[in-house]
């Protein structure tokens, strides 16, 4: 697998083309690179020969709405990608550009960002923002996965209970539009790292995190 951060900002886009005469998903092409082992993060600023040229390749876009917005970088055009037939998945950047990587927060302001950018309410339905949030990143790692014998154990348990899942509609759209914690155990390969909200060790944790903030910034 081979990962990169690609046509992020405009200014990539124009000192690319300025130095091969290409935008950078042509060079990336030029150079062999595009294939379905890539996963290109970002992809924001594309013309429509970039996104032929993603969606022939089988290149993965994993788009990070929350970072794109806080940096100012742009807004990916989501819509047009899964129209073409590029596999879009979600992610969250990273700490220094996002803060705090929560994926739900992730699916809703996709949701609600592509709504607006494309001027129409029923693009991105719940069922595709879910899909690019979990289905579509398993095709892109080209992961075992799903509720059944032999698959990789990654689960979370959700509390259902909580007030922002009230009253009991669509759990989909509740879970992307309305949640606001709720997560009870998280599981990881067969393996649970947090059973009912706790965290085993998680004290430590955040006493080395901010230990090592002070020494960094001291």
């Amino acid at each position: 697998m081979l990962h990169i951060h690609l046509s992020e900002t405009k200014g990539e886009v124009e000192e690319s083309i300025k130095k091969h005469g290409q935008s950078p998903i042509e060079y990336l092409d030029s150079l062999g690179l595009l294939s379905n082992r890539l996963v290109a993060a970002h992809c924001i600023w594309l013309s429509e020969k970039d996104i032929t040229l993603l969606a022939r390749r089988g290149v993965s876009v994993a788009h990070c709405p929350v970072s794109n917005l806080k940096l100012a970088a742009g807004i990916a055009p989501v819509v047009s990608l899964l129209k073409a037939g590029v596999n879009v998945c979600l992610g969250a950047d990273g700490a220094s550009s996002n803060n705090n990587l929560n994926l739900f927060e992730e699916m809703k302001t996709m949701a609600i960002v592509q709504k607006t950018a494309c001027r129409r309410p029923d693009v991105m339905p719940a069922e595709e923002v879910w899909k690019v949030a979990t289905e579509n990143a398993y095709k892109a790692f080209g992961l075992d996965t799903g509720l059944r014998e032999g698959a990789l154990a990654d689960l979370s348990l959700i509390d259902l209970k909580k007030p922002w899942f009230t009253p009991e509609t669509s759990i989909l759209s509740h879970l992307i539009y309305s949640i606001s914690g709720g997560v009870d155990t998280t599981i990881v390969n067969g393996r649970a790292l947090m059973i009912d909200g706790v965290i085993p060790g998680e004290e430590k944790i955040l006493e080395i995190a901010q230990a090592r903030f002070e020494r960094l910034t001291a």
